[in-house]
């Protein structure tokens, strides 16, 4: 048994552009440079979606203006309009800042070469994008971005400081951070990962792949290659502050499954110390600690199509170790989470009803038999 599967490469689905297309028709602009992009970025109309129909570079080492209202940027790049746009930084500043009152969606382009700059505001976090605010990515490959201007900087590809971002289908490779987050770092706020792969990123701190101090991260479906580096191999997927809390689907720990060769974990009797016939499901497992709560995500199903997610978890296996199930001999009870199960709980009831309604008969009976 291999020690991890091979990552799942993101940003495997195409869109449907005509689909899309024609939705936004009405409230759609096209941008055909950087210039045109971004005056729409800069402009005062809300909730526009901008239709960008080719690879923009940001030579002048200047990022996008700053985002403070709701706009959406869609790649419709090649000659069939379905291509990812790239948004290339040429490793001179990051792509753009997320204000916030402002809310940013990408979808289907790269942002390459972002390198936040020593002392560009607000800080040399987030190589690529710096979250105040609202921040969506969907199908968005970030490359070679990084944040290591100095000793202390965190996110190589976004940092999230209060916001909110959520990512569905991306792709992390070639990131770098001096500190914490080799692709992601969330100071505070709520960060979800979907179905997305990280490759090749690396944190001088902790959490190669994502860190989080008093955020609340989530990471459904993601694959980490073993590339991913951290300070300590504990952490190299994920790593949460004392005050914040990860949680993860499916809940598989890599180090409960391998061992640091990479073998599969045994007990005295040589059987898989998880219970699992193949280790975890599908290949997914995370190297995740934290000196806060790690834990299991709620269970989501995935989109028609996507086949490799597991079944739903049975009512028992969604405890948590404080709260994991004891099995007493079934004729008596079962004890799950503290409580008697209902079929317990109706079985003892009547028994005591039972003993009472003989109890109160024999009494009459003795007292009758007393008086004669």
């Amino acid at each position: 048994l291999s020690a991890r599967a091979s990552p799942r490469r993101a940003l495997a689905q195409t869109p449907d552009a005509s689909a899309s297309a024609s939705a936004d028709a009405a409230a759609s602009v096209t941008a055909s440079d950087l210039a045109a992009l971004a005056g729409y970025v800069r402009d005062d109309v809300d909730d526009r979606v901008v239709i960008l129909t080719s690879h923009v570079s940001l030579d002048d080492g200047e990022s996008l203006p700053p985002v403070e209202k709701t706009i959406s940027i869609r790649g419709a790049c090649g000659s069939s309009n379905t291509d990812a746009c790239v948004i290339d930084a040429k490793s001179l500043t990051r792509h753009v800042v997320v204000g916030a009152v402002g809310s940013l969606t990408l979808e289907n382009v790269v942002l390459r070469n972002g390198a936040a700059k020593r002392f560009a505001p607000p800080s040399s976090d987030g190589g690529a994008v710096f979250v105040f605010g609202a921040f969506t990515a969907t199908r968005v490959a970030f490359e070679d971005c990084a944040a290591n201007k100095d000793g202390t900087s965190k996110g190589g590809c976004v940092a999230v400081a209060g916001g909110v971002a959520l990512f569905t289908e991306c792709a992390f490779t070639n990131a770098a951070s001096a500190d914490d987050g080799g692709a992601i770092h969330a100071s505070s706020g709520v960060v979800e990962v979907r179905r997305s792969a990280f490759e090749n990123c690396a944190a001088g701190g902790l959490g190669g792949g994502v860190a989080g101090d008093s955020a609340s991260i989530t990471l459904r479906y993601c694959t980490f290659d073993e590339t991913v580096t951290a300070r300590e191999e504990a952490s190299r997927d994920a790593y949460v502050g004392a005050r914040g809390a990860v949680y993860l689907e499916p809940f598989a720990i890599y180090s409960d499954y391998y061992g640091a060769d990479g073998a599969l974990l045994l007990d005295d009797a040589d059987a898989e110390i998880t219970g699992a016939d193949v280790g975890p499901p599908e290949g997914f497992s995370y190297r995740a600690e934290g000196a806060g709560l790690v834990a299991r995500a709620g269970f989501e199903p995935p989109p028609p199509g996507m086949g490799f997610a597991p079944p739903p978890p049975s009512d028992l296996s969604t405890q948590n170790d404080a709260q994991n199930a004891t099995d007493v001999d079934a004729s008596l009870a079962v004890v799950a989470n503290g409580r008697v199960s209902s079929v317990s709980t109706g079985f003892v009831a009547g028994g005591v009803a039972v003993a009472f309604a003989f109890l109160w008969m024999l009494g009459r009976f003795l007292s009758k038999e007393q008086h004669t």
